[in-house]
Formats: C-alpha cells, sequence, structure tokens
C-alpha cells in the first residue's frame, strides 16, 4: 500500500522528521546518563545510535483505520525504513572509523 503521491509526501516527512528529532532527543539523554555513570565505550555508543535508528514497529497498521490511514501509515512505514538503511550506511562507516 506505499504510495507516492504528493498529498501524502508532506505529512510523511513531517512525522518522519518528527520522529527522528524525538529519537535524537532521547538518544542524547541516554547516552549522557550512561556515560555519565561508565567510561564512554565507542561500540555501546554505536549500539545506542543504532538502538534510536531503528524504523517504528510494522505491527501499527493493524491499529489504524485501514481504509482512511493504511495508505499514509505503510508509506511512512515504508519510508522511514528507506532513512533508516541510510542511517545504518552512517553508522557502518561510524563503526569502521
Amino acid at each position: 500500500e506505499v504510495s507516492f503521491s504528493k498529498r501524502l509526501m508532506k505529512p510523511v516527512f513531517k512525522t518522519i522528521g518528527l520522529r527522528l528529532v524525538m529519537a535524537t532527543v532521547l538518544m542524547a539523554a541516554a547516552s549522557a546518563l550512561i556515560f555519565l555513570i561508565m567510561p564512554f565505550n565507542k561500540i555501546l555508543f554505536t549500539a545506542i545510535l543504532l538502538f534510536f535508528s531503528l524504523p517504528a514497529t510494522f505491527i501499527i497498521p493493524i491499529y489504524g483505520k485501514v481504509e482512511e490511514e493504511g495508505e499514509y501509515i505503510s508509506t511512512t512505514l515504508s519510508i522511514n525504513t528507506l532513512v533508516t538503511i541510510a542511517i545504518f550506511f552512517g553508522l557502518a562507516f561510524y563503526a569502521i572509523t
């Protein structure tokens, strides 16, 4: 049910952007708390980055009204998965440097 219609793209990218901002804030708070207790460890930090960059669960469409929201939810999850794959490439580069 992925749709690349023009009317969906603005809310989809708005949702993904807001989710990334919230995940970044939570990741920064979690890593600050963890590394306040223990010394910085690059492998642990990479794992924290990976955890907070994972896409939303794919069970969400079950709770939405498929007729009304199914197309939006499916498109958001699909594009968010593509964004996550791009983030994984960045994390892989960070991990090897």
